[in-house]
């Protein structure tokens, strides 16, 4: 698998897949959690059945079909890289295109292998950032990725969406969201953030830009 920095150690069982596990993950992350995620759930939950009780909670099947409607959406994205312009950059402190496209490619994978752990510590060296080689490198990341995403949150029943998911920091518990809200933020919201942020990189590499959820400058929406 190409995610490799969600390490796994041993512990209760999460669902028939998956184990308990730790993961390391930068600093970036943990601010981004804590902005994306709704002020009213963004600490320890007291009192999971009530919670639970309390909030209308995605159930995997909306997750899995938001998935696959995107996933056509991206791969039209990362059809358009244009290989000879990998390691461009907009700026020296920026992804290049390779790194940032291989990043789109593999974010719906690696976050559901991260949201089906129970607890993730923070990691001050942050997540490594390989880049693509090649446009079909990028295509067969994506479909590793998907599938991967499909087969670990397929497995999870309406009780594993709502348990809590923390973030923690050594002893430090940074934030605790229910695993549905995870999904949301930071495997689809994420996943469209770095998207969308992939197209701008593809005007100004001079690269026709696809229509994502309407029309571009350069063509019409495509509608399957």
């Amino acid at each position: 698998m190409r995610f490799g920095w969600v390490r796994r150690h041993s512990g209760r069982v999460v669902s028939r897949h998956l184990t308990e596990s730790r993961v390391r993950i930068t600093y970036q992350l943990v601010g981004m959690l804590i902005e994306t995620t709704p002020e009213r759930n963004r600490s320890t939950v007291a009192n999971p059945e009530q919670s639970r009780e309390k909030r209308t909670m995605l159930t995997r099947e909306d997750i899995l079909q938001e998935l696959a409607q995107e996933a056509a959406t991206t791969r039209r994205v990362l059809e358009r890289v244009p290989e000879d312009k990998l390691d461009w950059r907009p700026h020296e402190k920026s992804f290049s295109l390779g790194q940032l496209a291989m990043h789109v490619a593999t974010i719906p994978g690696m976050l559901a292998q991260a949201a089906a752990l129970e607890e993730f510590s923070v990691d001050p060296n942050g997540i490594p950032r390989p880049s693509a080689a090649s446009n079909a490198e990028l295509l067969s990341a994506l479909d590793e990725s998907l599938a991967a995403a499909h087969e670990i949150v397929g497995a999870m029943d309406a009780e594993s969406l709502a348990a809590p998911w923390k973030l923690v920091d050594g002893g430090d518990v940074l934030l605790t969201i229910p695993r549905a809200s995870f999904l949301r933020s930071i495997m689809l919201n994420h996943w469209y953030h770095h998207r969308g942020q992939l197209t701008v990189y593809l005007r100004q590499t001079g690269v026709p830009v696809p229509a994502v959820y309407g029309p571009s400058a350069d063509e019409a929406p495509v509608f399957s």
